[in-house]
């Protein structure tokens, strides 16, 4: 049986702007080359509908108005494991009216320089890779969840209009679980830049997260450490386990029963 591709719904709208449509379609190609089966949706009332098929909702609606049943809507869908990911005013700056959304989203913008400026963005966690980069935009101050797991950050540019304010550090990149969902925001639309493309379309940079073992497996290994490190301080040689050249009897030995070959596992097997 073939698998469906996973779904992907884009939402976009809100203030003209940034672009909405623009940029939305620039990452409906790259997920649809990734496989993603794209909806793309000019209204909120796309969160009414039924989305427990789709894996993951891109929004870009800046400012604008959400209705309780269209924020009912897409909250359930992320908590019921629906991924949600967007960027700039497309998430932060959208539907300043509802403290249940900035909850989902886990930042709210607050303010910007009049001008662009220009500032270093520094990535960590798995995008550490990327290293620091510069960029020339609008750099946002905002307010974010303190549960929110940065990916990247910034010093703020001081500000004449904000006197006071200083340099805070500021998180540019985020994620965060929101129920059985996880939500991805960036304050800027990286598309232009060259070095982070590769991560937009894969969602990670290409190396490998560090793997997580299970807390039996990190006893196993802290053993079977120590008696490699015993070995080599005796002057003795690991031993090595060799295969047995009968299989079956091997196998009946420590099953101490019958053993018959099942034709299509390939293996024996007790009856």
């Amino acid at each position: 049986m073939t698998a469906l591709p996973p779904r992907a719904l884009l939402v976009r709208g809100g203030w003209e702007g940034h672009d909405p449509v623009a940029t939305t379609d620039r990452y409906a190609e790259v997920l649809s080359s990734r496989g993603y089966q794209v909806t793309t949706s000019s209204t909120l009332d796309a969160y009414l509908d039924d989305l427990s098929g789709v894996d993951l909702i891109v929004q870009c609606w800046t400012m604008g108005s959400i209705t309780p049943a269209q924020l009912t809507g897409l909250s359930g869908a992320v908590r019921a494991g629906t991924g949600f990911a967007g960027w700039h005013g497309g998430v932060v700056d959208a539907f300043r009216d509802q403290p249940g959304y900035h909850l989902l989203t886990g930042g709210q913008f607050i303010h910007h320089h009049k001008e662009f400026v220009r500032y270093e963005v520094r990535p960590g966690g798995w995008l550490a890779d990327l290293g620091p980069f510069e960029m020339e935009t609008e750099q946002y101050y905002v307010h974010a969840d303190p549960g929110n797991e940065v990916l990247a950050e910034t010093s703020f540019v001081e500000d004449p209009d904000l006197p006071g304010v200083g340099t805070p550090t500021m998180p540019v990149t985020w994620v965060r679980h929101h129920g059985a969902g996880r939500r991805f925001d960036r304050q800027q639309e990286y598309g232009r830049i060259e070095r982070v493309r590769n991560v937009l379309g894969g969602g990670r940079p290409s190396k490998k997260r560090p793997k997580r073992f299970s807390r039996l497996a990190i006893k196993r290994l802290k053993k079977n450490t120590r008696g490699a490190k015993r070995n080599l301080i005796n002057g003795r040689r690991p031993r090595v386990k060799r295969p047995s050249p009968h299989p079956q009897r091997t196998r009946a030995a420590h099953a101490g029963g019958r053993l018959c070959r099942d034709s299509d596992l390939g293996w024996p097997i007790r009856r």
